[in-house]
Parts: structure tokens; sequence; C-alpha cells
């Protein structure tokens, strides 16, 4: 049974009824994860480094893909730890961002700031035109999400979305691959590059720690995808350059023989 609940949001009253968000289609996940927000379960990994660990943790890239009929769209979403940062904005690093297709291409619709508390709800956008329509809505970048709720107008339809892309392609990188210095999540790189090329760019951004371990190197190996994107130049020493880089290279044409590499320089 669903019950719409009368709720002030923004300065507006509506009835607004909430779907997890999980239970609808995640883009861009490198694997299935206990909590759905995080791009890999890092108690599979233990000889990650830290930091890679924590980071990892990071929404970054995930997109939940829905349908929906309803005129505007809500969001009640928690963060682990409201962190600022400052070379991003917080829409960036722990808010949310709404695209919606129109004329087949994909376009902002909206973005939901953080408050200074852990939890936020807010509305994303309102008055649209009526009819169904497809979502991306873009997590947050520099945050580990916890919860995720997305809200649409009593008597209106809210669907997953699984057919948004036809490819895969899976990108190691530094900070600008995870997210950094964009306004939005779905500007950083891999998300513009989704949307233009069609393609689901799946994002292992390690904000500065981007070095081509070799534990890294089989965790990334694990990803199954149609190409490998690597961005693994601005945050390793030159030495560890030298003697990681091809070796990467090599590891990736092993375990997925035949799939294309490129290296960004």
């Amino acid at each position: 049974m669903v019950f719409c609940i009368p709720i002030r949001l923004l300065a507006q009253t509506d009835s607004i009824v909430f779907t997890d968000a999980s239970t609808l289609y995640i883009a861009a996940k490198p694997f299935k994860t206990v909590n759905p927000y995080q791009r890999i379960d890092t108690m599979k990994y233990p000889a990650l480094p830290a930091p890679v660990k924590r980071l990892l943790t990071h929404s970054a890239g995930l997109a939940i893909c829905f349908t929906s009929n309803s005129t505007s769209i809500a969001a009640k979403w928690c963060v682990n730890k409201p962190i600022t940062y400052p070379n991003m904005t917080t829409i960036n690093s722990q808010g949310l961002n709404l695209y919606v297709q129109k004329n087949g291409k994909w376009q902002c619709a909206g973005v939901a700031k953080p408050d200074k508390q852990k939890c936020t709800q807010a509305v994303i956008v309102d008055n649209m035109e009526k009819g169904e329509k497809k979502f991306m809505l873009y997590l947050p970048t520099y945050n580990e999400l916890n919860s995720l709720e997305i809200g649409v107008q009593c008597g209106s339809i809210i669907k997953a979305l699984p057919d948004v892309f036809t490819k895969r392609v899976a990108v190691y990188g530094s900070s600008v691959t995870q997210g950094a210095s964009a306004s939005r999540s779905g500007l950083a790189y891999p998300a513009v590059l989704s949307r233009h090329l069609g393609y689901d760019f799946v994002n292992i951004g390690m904000s500065g720690s981007a070095k081509m371990e070799p534990a890294v190197v089989a965790m990334v190996n694990d990803v199954e995808a149609d190409a490998y994107l690597l961005d693994c130049i601005p945050n390793g020493s030159v030495q560890q350059i030298k003697d990681r880089t091809m070796n990467m290279v090599l590891a990736v044409q092993k375990a997925h023989p035949g799939k294309p590499i490129i290296l960004l320089n």
C-alpha cells in the first residue's frame, strides 16, 4: 500500500511518494555491493591501499536511471559525513544532479544542494511538461552515500530504466576522473562522455591515489568492460610511471584479450 504524505519542500507543499533508489537501475556500477551506492565492497579487496579503499566508497559516476510522468522530482538523501572542499562545490561533492532526455538528448534538469547536516530533502525540478520522461540522477562524487529516495507526485509512475547505454568503458584515473572541480556531478568527464557517446563509462577515479599498485590493477581487471581508459599519469611519481604503466597495460591486456586500452596523457 502506498501512502501519499503531504510534506513541505522548498516552500512548496505537495503530495510526494518516495521510492528507494536502490530498487531502480544504477548505471556505471563496477560491481554489485552491499551498500548499493559504493563502487566496491572494500572487504573483498583487503590488499588495496587505505586511501583507495576510502575513495572507492564514494558514489562518483553512479547514476540512478528511471522513467516517470511526474512534473516534479524530489529527493531525500544522507551522506556519511558532510565535508567541504576548497576546489569544488558541495553540489558536486555531496549533492545530486538530475538529467532528463528531450528529443533524444540528455539535458540538465536541476541540482539538489545538500544541507550542512548528514541528511537533506529537496525538490530538484518542478513544473516540467506532462508525459513520461527518462531521467538520470547523478550521485555525489566525493562522499559516501548511505541512503537515497526519489520523490514523485502522488499518482505518478516511477520505473527503472535499465537500457540506457549500449557498451561499457572502465575508466581508471585521478581526481579529475573522479570528478574534482566540476561544478556538479554530471559534469565529471566520464559522465559527459556517457551522455554524448551512449556508452556506460564506469568511474574508477581515485583522487590523488591512481598509482597503479598491483592490488589496484587486480581490482580493475575484475571490472568487465568493452574497453579500458587509463588516466594514470597525474598521480604517480616519475619512477612509478616508468615502472608501473606498462605492467598495468599488459595486465589488463592479459585479463581482457582483444579489448581496446586507451591511455590519457
